[in-house]
C-alpha cells in the first residue's frame, strides 16, 4: 500500500467563491469603475474651468483624437482601481484555517490593500498631473510628444494586475493572459464613451464671457512681435468686428464709442498721474476689420494724449485658440499728424496700399517682397518716415502687413548697426545706445487716409 505524498499538492491557487459572490463582486466592479471614472472626468473638467475663471474665460480645448486618449487613459486608471478593490473582495475570506496557500492570498490581499491606499494617498498629487495633461501651452501636447510615456504606463499597471491573478490559473497561462488583457481594455473603451458631462453646454458657457470669442476676432499674427512689459500699465481695448453699432470693449467694460475718452479718464483716476504717459494702450483688432475705424480711435487716443499704442498680435504657427490674449504686441508711438512738405520730402517715402497684396511705393508698383528690399535701401539712405496711404475699405491685416514689413527691415539694420558698433545684439544695449541707433535708424508711421 502506497502512501500518499502529502507533499503533492496543487502548485496554483484556487479561487473558490459562490455565484451569489461573484455576481454581486462584478457587479461592485462595474460601479466602482464608473464613479471613479466619473470622478476622474469631474476632476480635470473642474481644474479647466477653474483655470478659465482665472485667465480671463480662456478654455483650453483640446483634440477630439487627444481627448478619447484621454478618456480612455482615465477609464483604464478606474478598471484598475475598481480591480484592485473587488480582488481583495473576492479573497478576504481563506479557504481553510492554515492552509499552506493562505499565506499567498493573505500576500495578494496586502499588496491590493497597499496598492490602493498609496493609490489614494498619491492621486492628488497624480490626478492633477494627469488633469494637466489637457493643456498644451506654447504649442507643447503630452499626448503627441510623449505616446512612450503612456505606453509604459498601460504596461506597468496591466502587468500587476496579471501578477495578482496569474497564480488561479492551471494552465495556458499565455492565453489567459491575453484573454484578461482583451477584456480589460475592452471594458476601459466602453467605459471610455460613456460622456459623463455636457462637454458642449459647459465650454460654451464659459466661453461666452470670453470678449474675444464672443465678438470672433482674430488678431493678426506677427514674427516682430515684443513683449508688452509694465503690465499694471496696461489698458486693453477690443474693438468688436460689429463696430457699426458704436460699441467697443475698454478694460473689460462695455462701452459707448462716444465715451471713449471719459472711459480712459476713469482709469487713468486709479493710477497716479506721473504714470499717466506711461499707459500702454493695447488694440485687439480683428484682422479683417475696415482700417477706418483704427484710425478713428488713434486720433481720439491723440487728442487725449495717449501716444503708447500696441497692436495685439499672436505668433506665427501658434496652436493656441484664437480668443487666448497675448502679451505680444507691435508697438506703434502715436503723434500729431505730420502734414507732406517738400522741406522734408527726402526724408520720408509714400506707400499706398492697393489691391491683391500689392504696393506702390513712391509711385512705382511692387509686391510685398520687394516692398522689404526698397524699404532697407532707402532706411540706409536716411529716410526718417513713412507715410502710408490707404482707403476705407482697407483691413487691418493689409494695414499691419506693411507695419511689419517696414518693422522687421528697422530691426534687422539696428541690429547690424549694433553688432558692428559693439558686438552684440540690439536688445542687449543700454538706453542711451538704443536711443542713438534709433535716431539713426528711425521708424516713424504717418497715417494718409482716403475718403
Amino acid at each position: 500500500m502506497s502512501l500518499k505524498n502529502p507533499y503533492k499538492k496543487k502548485h496554483y491557487l484556487f479561487l473558490d467563491i459562490s455565484k451569489r459572490k461573484a455576481f454581486v463582486g462584478c457587479f461592485y466592479g462595474v460601479v466602482f469603475s464608473v464613479v471613479f471614472y466619473s470622478f476622474l472626468q469631474l476632476f480635470r473638467k473642474l481644474i479647466i474651468v477653474f483655470d478659465a475663471l482665472l485667465h480671463d474665460y480662456e478654455l483650453f480645448l483640446i483634440t477630439e483624437k487627444a481627448n478619447q486618449f484621454y478618456n480612455f487613459l482615465f477609464a483604464f486608471i478606474a478598471v484598475y482601481f475598481a480591480f484592485s478593490l473587488i480582488l481583495t473582495y473576492f479573497l478576504d475570506t481563506p479557504r481553510t484555517f492554515l492552509s499552506k496557500y493562505n499565506y499567498k492570498v493573505k500576500s495578494i490581499i496586502n499588496q491590493q490593500r497597499l496598492t490602493n491606499w498609496i493609490f489614494l494617498s498619491w492621486f492628488s498629487r497624480l490626478g492633477i498631473l494627469i488633469s494637466l495633461l489637457a493643456f498644451g501651452y506654447e504649442g507643447f501636447n503630452f499626448y503627441s510628444e510623449n505616446k512612450y510615456i503612456f505606453i509604459l504606463f498601460f504596461v506597468a499597471f496591466y502587468g500587476q494586475i496579471w501578477m495578482s491573478i496569474r497564480g488561479f490559473f492551471k494552465s495556458h497561462k499565455l492565453k489567459w493572459f491575453f484573454i484578461t488583457l482583451f477584456i480589460t481594455l475592452s471594458f476601459s473603451f466602453a467605459l471610455s464613451q460613456i460622456h459623463i458631462l455636457n462637454d458642449e453646454f459647459i465650454n460654451k458657457s464659459i466661453l461666452s464671457k470670453n470678449v474675444l470669442y464672443k465678438n470672433n476676432i482674430h488678431v493678426v499674427k506677427s514674427e516682430v512681435a515684443t513683449e508688452i512689459v509694465h503690465r499694471s500699465l496696461i489698458l486693453n481695448i477690443v474693438i468688436p468686428n460689429e463696430i457699426n453699432n458704436q460699441k467697443l470693449i475698454v478694460d473689460g467694460k462695455e462701452i459707448d464709442l462716444i465715451d471713449f475718452e471719459k472711459s480712459i479718464s476713469k482709469y487713468w483716476k486709479w493710477i497716479s498721474e506721473a504714470e499717466i504717459p506711461f499707459v500702454q494702450y493695447v488694440l485687439f483688432v480683428d484682422e479683417n476689420l475696415e482700417v477706418k475705424f483704427v484710425d478713428e480711435l488713434k486720433k481720439r487716443l491723440i487728442k487725449i494724449e495717449g501716444r503708447r499704442l500696441y497692436y495685439a498680435t499672436s505668433k506665427l504657427n501658434s496652436k493656441e485658440p484664437f480668443y487666448y490674449k497675448t502679451n505680444k504686441g507691435v508697438g506703434v508711438y502715436l503723434q500729431n499728424y505730420i502734414p507732406y512738405s517738400n522741406i522734408n520730402g527726402s526724408k520720408e517715402v509714400a506707400i499706398k496700399i492697393l489691391e491683391n497684396g500689392e504696393y506702390s511705393f513712391n509711385g512705382k508698383k511692387i509686391n510685398k517682397v520687394d516692398l522689404s528690399k526698397e524699404l532697407k535701401k532707402y532706411f540706409q539712405k536716411g529716410v526718417k518716415s513713412l507715410r502710408i496711404y490707404k482707403n476705407e475699405k482697407i483691413t487691418f491685416y493689409e494695414y499691419f502687413q506693411v507695419l511689419e514689413s517696414s518693422k522687421k527691415v528697422i530691426n534687422e539694420l539696428r541690429d547690424a548697426f549694433s553688432q558692428n558698433g559693439y558686438a552684440t545684439d540690439y536688445n542687449n544695449l543700454n538706453r542711451e545706445q538704443k536711443k542713438y541707433i534709433r535716431e539713426k535708424y528711425r521708424w516713424q508711421i504717418i497715417d494718409e487716409i482716403k475718403e
